[in-house]
């Protein structure tokens, strides 16, 4: 959840502080949270503002959902004189039987590079000298209430995985 209560437990428990905006990634970095315990959402509406801030902090990972996220992630690092690690954001359209206001995970939702898509995509982000990629990951929505589609999901990002390993 991007909230603030999630950073109370960023000293306890040794998980990531999920921020999809400036001000919670502030919150997240404000705790005695380490830098390599954030990470943020590639995905904004005012170009350049977390991402850039993000790459300032150091955070673990940008994940991001698109070639041009990649590009412009890319620019801010090479700009900066550093490398930002990023993880690929997939979609795996996989149906998780929730609402469709709050299902992400299927191909005609707009979150995240296409499967089909994902190796192209990682590929180049990993020949960008300005990135450092970090991992996949894939959100198939909220309010899930079966464990089918998570493993689903989860097939399909190692068959992705495969993939890429075989790619080199």
């Amino acid at each position: 959840p991007d909230n603030n209560a999630g950073t109370r437990y960023a000293n306890v428990l040794p998980v990531p502080v999920p921020a999809s905006a400036s001000n919670t990634l502030l919150v997240a970095m404000a705790c005695s949270t380490a830098s390599a315990m954030a990470s943020c959402c590639g995905r904004e509406r005012q170009p350049g503002s977390t991402s850039a801030q993000a790459i300032e902090l150091g955070v673990m990972t940008i994940n991001a959902e698109s070639t041009g996220e990649i590009e412009r992630i890319h620019g801010l690092a090479t700009a900066r004189q550093t490398r930002a690690r990023v993880a690929l954001r997939v979609n795996p359209d996989v149906d998780a039987g929730t609402h469709p206001y709050i299902s992400t995970g299927l191909k005609g939702n707009k979150f995240g590079v296409a499967h089909a898509d994902a190796g192209r995509v990682y590929q180049l982000a990993a020949s960008l000298p300005g990135l450092k990629v970090t991992g996949i990951d894939c959100h198939i929505g909220s309010q899930i209430t079966e464990i089918g589609p998570y493993l689903d999901a989860l097939d399909r990002l190692l068959d992705l995985i495969e993939q890429v390993e075989a790619m080199g």
